[in-house]
C-alpha cells in the first residue's frame, strides 16, 4: 500500500495564532483551538468532505487485494471526520476491518468488528459468535474511549499488529509534514511504535484541520500520509 497520488504544494494557512514563534507553541492551547475550529464546521460541508474523502480512499485502494490483512479503522468520536460511509464501502469491496479498543495503562489494540466477522463467517458457512462479540463491538463503537476489562477483552477477536495492512486514524490537527496532533493521551503513538506493525498509517481529516506547524520532539513519528477531501500530504 505505497502508491502515492501526489503531494500538495498549496500555501498552508497559519492557524497557529501567527504571533508566537513555533518553538513556543503550547500543544494544549493549540489542541483546544483546533478542536473549536473542527466543531464549528458547517454540517453540510462536513458531509460533503466525508463523502469526497470516502470516494478518494476507495479509489486509492481499488487495485489492492482486499483479502490480505486488515484495515484498522476508527469510529468517529464527537466532531471527528465520520467513517461510516467509508467503512460500508470497504466492507462491500471485501476488505476486513478492525476497530480500536482502549486497554489499561493507556495501551490500545484492534479487534475484528462484528460485521466483518459475520460476513466472513457466512463465506466460511459457519456461525459468528453473535451472543458475545456483536453486542460488545457495538458498545465499543458508541464509546471508543472506554477502557475495557480483561474479561471483556477475552470476548473480542484481537488482530495482531503484523496482520494490519493499513491504519486509518483520526486527528485533531496536522501539518504538511504529516505530523499529527491528537488528544494528548498517547494511545495511537504507543500503538504505531509497535515493532511488529509495518502498516502504512494515513490520517483522515477535514481541510480545515491543516495548520502551519505541529510542535514535535525527536521521538514523535509522522504519519505516512494525511488525506483530506481535496488534498493529499505524503512523507
Amino acid at each position: 500500500m505505497t502508491g502515492k497520488i501526489g503531494k500538495a504544494t498549496n500555501k498552508i494557512p497559519d492557524n497557529t495564532g501567527g504571533t508566537l514563534p513555533n518553538k513556543r507553541i503550547n500543544k494544549a492551547a493549540l489542541r483546544q483551538e483546533a478542536l473549536a475550529r473542527r466543531r464549528a464546521l458547517d454540517p453540510i460541508q462536513r458531509r460533503r468532505q466525508e463523502q469526497a474523502l470516502a470516494a478518494k480512499v476507495m479509489s486509492m485502494l481499488a487495485d489492492h487485494d482486499s483479502t490480505t490483512g486488515f484495515i484498522a479503522m476508527y469510529s468517529a468520536l464527537g466532531s471527528e471526520l465520520p467513517t461510516d460511509s467509508l467503512a460500508y464501502d470497504l466492507r462491500q469491496a471485501g476488505f476486513k476491518l478492525a476497530y480500536p479498543v482502549c486497554l489499561p495503562k493507556k495501551k490500545m489494540a484492534f479487534y475484528v468488528d462484528s460485521i466483518t466477522e459475520s460476513n466472513h463467517a457466512k463465506a466460511r458457512n459457519t456461525q459468528p459468535n453473535v451472543n458475545t462479540t456483536q453486542p460488545l463491538s457495538a458498545t465499543l463503537k458508541n464509546d471508543p474511549t472506554r477502557i475495557i476489562s480483561t474479561a471483556e477483552l477475552a470476548l473480542l477477536k484481537i488482530v495482531l499488529p503484523q496482520h494490519i495492512r493499513l491504519v486509518l486514524l483520526p486527528l485533531v490537527a496536522f501539518d504538511e509534514r504529516c505530523y499529527r496532533l491528537g488528544y494528548g493521551q498517547g494511545y495511537y503513538d504507543r500503538y504505531l511504535a509497535h515493532p511488529q506493525l509495518s502498516a502504512s498509517c494515513w490520517g483522515l481529516a477535514f481541510n480545515e484541520q491543516l495548520i502551519q506547524r505541529i510542535p514535535h520532539q525527536n521521538h514523535d513519528v509522522p504519519l505516512n500520509a494525511v488525506l483530506t477531501a481535496t488534498r493529499n500530504f505524503w512523507r
